[in-house]
């Protein structure tokens, strides 16, 4: 499951190039504690999972699976504008897990605002709005297989 926009390149190389990791080998970790705060929230692990739409295309339950497995261990979730399940669902599926909602601002602002107040109802703990999306790109994986959301998914 690999998608990208336009010509299929990405900058993944130039901040590989960047980052470097120095391993640190032959320490007690008998005892280690990878908690942290996001936006004042604790969580078990500085590791959240990420909006990623239509998840519903791999698993059946979706990103009520991603919410149900990120409450287990203790950590936050983005759910997608393009996810295959609700706010609520997501919501209703972990109850006690750490949610926040990726938004477009979407040509009809109502639609924006709805998604803003359901997900202020059904208890995100915030929205992270998506800037860098003005259009879609031209996904050439999806032309090429005619990609088009299966009926039961729409």
């Amino acid at each position: 499951m690999r998608s990208h926009i336009n010509d299929l390149q990405t900058e993944i190389q130039s901040l590989k190039e960047r980052w470097k990791l120095y391993p640190r080998v032959l320490r007690d970790v008998s005892v280690m504690d990878l908690s942290t705060s996001v936006l004042g929230q604790k969580i078990s692990m500085p590791v959240c999972v990420a909006a990623t739409a239509m998840q519903r295309m791999a698993h059946p339950d979706g990103e009520t699976a991603t919410a149900r497995a990120c409450q287990a261990m203790g950590t936050g979730m983005m759910l997608s504008s393009w996810a295959t399940s609700s706010i609520e669902e997501v919501a209703e599926a972990a109850p006690g897990g750490l949610r926040w909602l990726q938004l477009y601002v979407y040509k009809d602002r109502e639609v924006t605002k709805s998604l803003v107040k359901r997900a202020e109802r059904a208890g995100y703990k915030g929205i992270f709005v998506t800037v860098d999306t003005p259009f879609l790109g031209r996904r050439i994986d999806d032309v090429r297989n005619k990609f088009r959301l299966p009926p039961h998914l729409r």
